[in-house]
C-alpha cells in the first residue's frame, strides 16, 4: 500500500527501544525505482526524528542525500555536525586489475 512506509515510520518514531529508522522498513514499490531512495529518505524526514540511513551505493545517491539534509537542517548545521549514518560505498577504478 501507498502509506505503508510513512506508517512504518510513524510506528517507529513512537518506540523508545527504536533508535534508527534505518535504511529500508519496507520497500515502497509504489514508486519508480530511480525515485525510491529518494521518496524512502523524503519519506524518513518527514515521519521520524530518528537517525536514518540513505541509500550511497553510487557516489549520485550521496550526494543527492547530502542535497535532501542540507535543505532539511540547513548547510552549515551540516558542515559542523553530522546529521545522518549512511555507509559509504566506494568503489575501483573500472579497467583491468592486476592479480
Amino acid at each position: 500500500m501507498p502509506e505503508d512506509l510513512p506508517n512504518f515510520q510513524k510506528l517507529s518514531r513512537m518506540l523508545p527501544a527504536i533508535h534508527v529508522a534505518a535504511h529500508h522498513i519496507v520497500e515502497p514499490y509504489d514508486h519508480l525505482i530511480s525515485q525510491r531512495r529518494l521518496r524512502s529518505s523524503c519519506s524518513s524526514m518527514q515521519h521520524s526524528d530518528k537517525t536514518f540511513m540513505g541509500m550511497t551505493t553510487i557516489p549520485k545517491n550521496a550526494e543527492d542525500l547530502t542535497v535532501m539534509c542540507a535543505i532539511l537542517f540547513g548547510r552549515e548545521l551540516i558542515m559542523r555536525q553530522p546529521v545522518l549514518g549512511s555507509p559509504l560505498c566506494w568503489a575501483a577504478p573500472t579497467g583491468p586489475r592486476s592479480a
